[in-house]
């Protein structure tokens, strides 16, 4: 009987030992894959860094040509030259088809890619500049193209963005959502937007800093 008791706990005590190790395995294989997710993520936005959105652009003002209607919305919202090499697009589409959005009052996205990261920033920049767009009737908004799940990480920094200002104290949202400003002539950097905002929120009402901008 002993003998048979003994057998029992040894048995029990190798199935808790697999069990542990089972664990440990499942542990291990979810750090892998969120660590592939982040990579997938990144290397999702870094092929979108020449990427603009472009929205409000009634459906049909772009017949027959999307691209050539694109190069007359940055002429004449944005005063840029379009026909410029500089500013040549790789690609110009709405996003989805327009059977899926059929019935939808909200006109379709449109996503332009150039072939130069310094166009598009420039056109961002532009765009910035004017801060309200109104072409032929229509208000238009020009922002970078991301990822959603980078959409989501950087909207996560709104309302330390909203310190920020209150502040007068300039920032940089940097890829893939990394808030970066200065104080004192230190540069801060922060992934987490609640260590951001706690932060901020410890600094003396009279300070200000500065950095490159959003």
């Amino acid at each position: 009987m002993m003998k048979m008791i003994m057998m029992l706990i040894k048995y029990v005590a190798s199935l808790e030992d697999e069990e542990n190790e089972a664990s440990a395995t499942r542990k291990e294989l979810v750090k892998q894959n969120c660590r592939l997710q982040e990579k997938l993520t990144a290397l999702e936005g870094f092929s979108q860094r020449q990427n603009i959105r472009i929205t409000g652009v009634t459906e049909g003002t772009e017949r027959p040509d999307l691209g050539g209607c694109l190069k007359t919305l940055l002429s004449e919202a944005l005063g840029i030259d379009a026909e410029d090499l500089w500013f040549e697009m790789d690609r110009v589409n709405r996003v989805g088809s327009a059977a899926a959005f059929a019935g939808d009052s909200r006109p379709r996205h449109i996503i332009v890619r150039f072939f130069r990261d310094k166009a598009q920033a420039c056109v961002l920049a532009a765009a910035r500049k004017k801060k309200q767009i109104d072409w032929n009737g229509m208000r238009v908004c020009f922002v970078q193209d991301y990822a959603q799940e980078i959409q989501e990480k950087r909207r996560k920094f709104d309302k330390v963005r909203c310190l920020l200002q209150h502040r007068n104290i300039l920032y940089s949202l940097r890829f893939p959502a990394i808030m970066t400003f200065s104080v004192d002539n230190q540069q801060h950097q922060f992934s987490n937007p609640a260590e951001a905002k706690q932060f901020i929120s410890g600094l003396s009402t009279d300070i200000s800093g500065f950095d490159n901008g959003d």
